[in-house]
């Protein structure tokens, strides 16, 4: 008799099953079910199958209730509180307090299960982490008394401690369990002397097939487990399979798509159904990254106070709160004008409001002011006064919303509202909060693993290499390698080692960590129908061996053939078929947008230059904390414009002391700031802007104090200029003239580009077109590198000599392969041809993919996922915009 069914027989005669963990009772639940419509039945009584820890806190509930002096249950929540508290008041500088919380409580509760007591523990020598331990221990044990309160933890102790003995109710048999703590054995044999049967459940020896098998590497060793689990899923697609991958947490996301890859493809598709999968992962994300929790403290948070606005373009965006639909488009223009707001990156849910209302999203500013005025009050509130004012909030938003909700959606927000009644139960231990640790502690909650119920899988994947608990058909073991089998010594730092070894506790040395390796494997063998154990024979580039304890008896598993998967199938299936280029209808307007990037983006690729500008696919705009690129050389150049509007030539400039240049300087950074910078910039990085922006400006000046006399006759002049059948706006920087000769000059603060204007598809056409089409016929082009470091000229001119830095024609590499010796003329008839011809191709609709340096131009565009060439690189440097209109 198996162990499965063992404990069917012992449910059907009325006996209670307590299991390790809530999974294994859903599935011997399941069996027995199962069991009693074979056997023809169509009424039974309840299998009562129950996992230990919730067992103990039912039989302690029923003890309190005749003996009002046993302590009561504190809440989890409140008992994680107490900890935190200790550890932050202890150590104030660490940046997880709750964690080394909840670390010590684990470390007490191993304490008190093995029989350990503080007192004890302080006649050992204590390293300092040890002392801190000792102190939060004793403080909380002391808090604990004096609330009448105990651990839920702690339980199996206190009933023999308290003699409240569980001594009425059906014969209980343990299953799962391959080693008890001492407090729970304890708990037990006075059970059974006070004469309740209790039983443990022992496997068999081991008779099913055993196999090993050495993979290549970690990747083959999944594809292969997966393979077998298939074929062994398709034998017996009734039975109990299994899996036990201990690296689960950081492989959950590959492994669930392996997963459904092989088992089940249809999981795959746009419609497949999603929530009946045919395995279920151990553990799971948390359940704060599910959407609709993630939206939720999305929203109470936005009501709170400020948020990133990040944050608010989710709120704007989410399709889980009031009249989502009704105000799509309204809300959409909302998030692009939040989106522009350079330097502003929080958002106050006023602002948020009165932008959602101005652009027709009444129902979102309404909730958005409703939900405010909610959580507006006294600073300081009970944890369950909160937790009234989160759910009245969330109501206030319309959450979840109008549309009906999917199995794992209706789980996951039914799960959150009970984190709304555990924060309230906090009360007892924390009276009075303010909104941020309010809504810190429900964070904290909701960043517990969630795994939602998903019918009956047949697949189980497990997440440590522990007793399964049940007979299972199939199991595979990945993982077994010397390295991780046995598993290595792990002693608790915050208890002494002699403590730990004194009371027995598992895994302190390494004796016992072999014993126990031992013992899962003869578990593993007893339990299973069909056993695989397996390993890498490399893992990073390094050759590993397996485990030294895997059974050498055991014969090596030889796979069949593995079927093709899906994405082969579909690769082979597809034939390639010539599409011709065909191009796009061609403008009809002649005035476009865009300016000098018209040509700019022609000359990078034409497929962008026509989904930018054509199409309107431009990148999402993202602000920027402080001053931007965008934002720094707006500032700049309406500074540059004042100033020389004010100075106009060389000769006033020179004839101002460097006080007065300083003051000129300063009063038109000053006007410039004013006018363009958003009210969210705060004073210090305003303060620091300027302080840029003075000696950025004043290096210039420098600059143009070395040259040669001239005269500044336009700063900033809007021009519409026609080539090439389009009219471009243009704006121009500012135009020298020295001597006879005028210069166009555009301000740069970023880098300079070496080969700006050389060949027919030039990096910057945007000073070419200048000295082509303004009406002024200037003699030279360039660049004013400017920077808080300092400044220079870069450009070309007809003779080289009206700026320092600026070479003359005849030194200019025209064309890609540097050739020279050209005079100002000729430069400017190949630019108007070149610039030309470039207009004419967007203005006929020439649409085909080209990127002019392949993958380095498509390193800095976002329409890969268009075109097909190569997605964006994530952090790649932002391009700075044309100054054009």
């Amino acid at each position: 008799m198996n162990a499965n069914t063992r404990c069917i027989a012992h449910l059907e005669a009325g006996g209670l099953l307590l299991t390790q963990d809530l999974r294994q009772a859903r599935i011997l639940r399941r069996l027995h079910d199962r069991a009693q419509v074979t056997a023809g039945r169509k009424v039974w009584p309840s299998a009562q199958v129950l996992p230990l820890d919730a067992w103990l806190v039912l039989e302690w509930e029923k003890a309190s209730a005749d003996r009002r002096a046993l302590p009561g249950i504190l809440p989890a929540v409140a008992l994680r509180w107490l900890w935190w508290r200790q550890a932050a008041r202890d150590a104030p500088g660490l940046l997880d307090p709750a964690d080394l919380g909840a670390r010590a409580r684990t470390s007490w509760l191993r304490l008190r299960a093995h029989g350990g007591d503080l007192e004890k523990l302080g006649r050992w020598p204590l390293t300092r982490d040890q002392q801190a331990f000792l102190g939060w221990a004793q403080a909380v044990e002391a808090e604990l008394r004096s609330r009448e309160g105990c651990d839920s933890g702690d339980l199996a102790r206190l009933l023999v401690e308290t003699e409240a003995l569980p001594l009425a109710g059906p014969p209980v048999l343990i299953a799962g369990f391959r080693r008890l703590a001492p407090a729970v054995r304890s708990l037990f044999a006075e059970m059974s002397a006070g004469g309740r049967p209790v039983e443990r459940l022992e496997p068999g020896p081991g008779i099913g097939d055993c196999r090993r098998y050495a993979a290549r590497d970690p990747d083959s060793e999944r594809q292969a487990m997966l393979a077998w689990l298939r074929e062994r899923l398709e034998r017996s697609p009734g039975g109990i399979h299994a899996v036990i991958v201990p690296d689960l947490d950081q492989s959950r996301g590959t492994l669930e798509r392996a997963l459904a890859s092989a088992l089940q493809p249809e999981l795959e598709l746009p419609l497949g159904g999603r929530d009946e999968r045919v395995f279920d992962l151990a553990g799971g994300h948390a359940l704060a990254s599910q959407p609709i929790v993630d939206v939720a403290l999305a929203a109470l948070a936005c009501a709170a106070g400020p948020v990133d606005w990040t944050v608010a373009s989710r709120l704007l965006r989410n399709e889980r709160l009031a009249a989502a639909q009704a105000e799509r488009a309204a809300r959409i223009a909302a998030d692009l004008f939040l989106r522009k707001q350079q330097g502003q990156v929080r958002v106050t849910g006023g602002m948020l409001a009165r932008q959602a209302s101005q652009e027709g999203a009444s129902v979102f500013a309404g909730a958005l002011r409703a939900a405010t005025a909610l959580l507006t009050g006294p600073a300081s509130r009970g944890a369950g006064a909160w937790a009234e004012a989160f759910g009245a909030c969330l109501a206030a938003w319309g959450w979840p919303g109008e549309t009906p909700l999917g199995s794992r959606e209706f789980q996951a927000a039914r799960r959150f509202r009970e984190l709304l009644r555990e924060l309230a139960s906090l009360a007892s231990v924390a009276p009075d909060l303010d909104a941020d640790q309010a809504l810190g502690e429900l964070r904290r909650l909701a960043a517990a693993p969630f795994q939602p119920e998903s019918g009956e899988p047949a697949v189980l994947v497990l997440d440590a290499y522990e007793d399964p608990g049940l007979h299972l058909d199939s199991l595979w073991v990945a993982g077994l390698s010397a390295s991780f089998w046995p598993r290595p010594v792990a002693v608790d730092p915050l208890l002494p080692i002699e403590i730990q070894r004194q009371l027995g506790m598992p895994g302190v040395t390494p004796e016992d960590c072999v014993a126990e390796a031992r013992a899962i494997i003869g578990r593993w063998q007893s339990q299973s129908a069909a056993l695989v154990l397996s390993w890498p024979l490399s893992e990073n580039d390094t050759e590993v061996d397996g485990s030294p304890l895997l059974p050498a008896a055991a014969p090596m598993l030889d796979l069949s053939p593995s079927l093709p998967s899906r994405e082969r199938l579909a690769f082979g299936a597809a034939s390639f078929e010539p599409v011709p280029d065909a191009a796009a209808a061609p403008i009809a307007a002649a005035l476009v947008p865009g300016g000098a990037r018209v040509l700019e983006l022609q000359s990078q690729c034409a497929f962008r230059a026509f989904a930018e500008l054509r199409l309107g696919a431009a990148p999402l705009e993202e602000p920027q904390p402080g001053f931007d690129r965008r934002l720094r050389g707006i500032v700049l150049h309406r500074a540059l414009q004042t100033l020389w509007s004010e100075l106009g030539t060389q000769q006033v400039l020179a004839g101002l002391d460097d006080d007065a240049r300083e003051t000129r300087v300063a009063a038109a950074v000053e006007e410039a700031i004013a006018a363009a910078v958003p009210a969210g910039i705060g004073a210090r990085t305003a303060a620091l802007e300027v302080d840029w922006q003075r000696r950025a400006i004043g290096g210039l000046l420098d600059l143009d104090l070395a040259r040669a006399p001239f005269t500044v006759v336009e700063t900033e002049r809007a021009l519409s200029l026609p080539i090439g059948g389009l009219e471009l706006r243009l704006r121009v920087d500012r135009v020298d003239l020295v001597g006879d000769d005028r210069i166009v000059i555009d301000y740069k603060t970023g880098k300079l580009p070496n080969s700006a204007w050389r060949g027919a598809r030039m990096e910057a056409p945007q000073l070419p077109l200048y000295a082509v089409l303004h009406p002024g016929r200037p003699t030279g082009i360039a660049f004013a590198g400017v920077g808080a470091a300092g400044a220079k000229y870069v450009g070309v001119s007809r003779d080289g000599e009206a700026i320092a830095g600026v070479q003359p024609a005849a030194k200019f590499p025209l064309t890609e392969d540097r050739e020279t010796g050209f005079e100002w003329p000729v430069l400017i008839a190949h630019w108007h041809a070149w610039l030309a011809r470039l207009a004419e191709d967007f203005a006929a609709g020439r649409v085909e993919v080209n990127p002019k340096l392949g993958a380095d131009t498509c390193r800095y565009c976002h329409l890969g996922a268009l075109c097909r060439v190569e997605p964006a690189s994530p952090g790649d440097a932002v391009e700075e915009s044309a100054d054009d209109e």
